[in-house]
């Protein structure tokens, strides 16, 4: 499954600074979502893959195209965040990466 982060902050973005943690997010990303996944995933707790993760959630869903999984998108926050409205953001927008991605059939 490949994989694709979207960092934004005026340190990276002026080339001051190297998102050091990219190794990490790609090691989440994969610990925990699924190319057989469905739909949103939510995952509280991510101390399995990261021991210093453990009081972080990931919210995660598949990106498709026709029946193949393309990618994922995710989002990785403290466990104190709003859910409803994190998991309704990452549904709609992995709904409109499959709308991209099957559009070309």
């Amino acid at each position: 499954m490949a994989f694709g982060v979207i960092i934004i902050g005026d340190e990276i973005l002026s080339g001051r600074r190297v998102d050091k943690h990219l190794q990490k997010v790609i090691q989440l990303l994969s610990a925990y979502l699924d190319v057989k996944q469905e739909a949103v995933r939510v995952v509280i707790g991510l101390d399995e893959a990261l021991p210093s993760m453990g009081n972080f959630v990931l919210i995660g869903a598949p990106a498709h195209s026709g029946n193949e999984v393309m990618g994922s998108l995710a989002v990785i926050g403290p466990t104190r965040m709003d859910y409803q409205h994190t998991i309704t953001a990452v549904s709609y927008i992995a709904r409109l990466f499959d709308k991209i991605l099957n559009e070309s059939e």
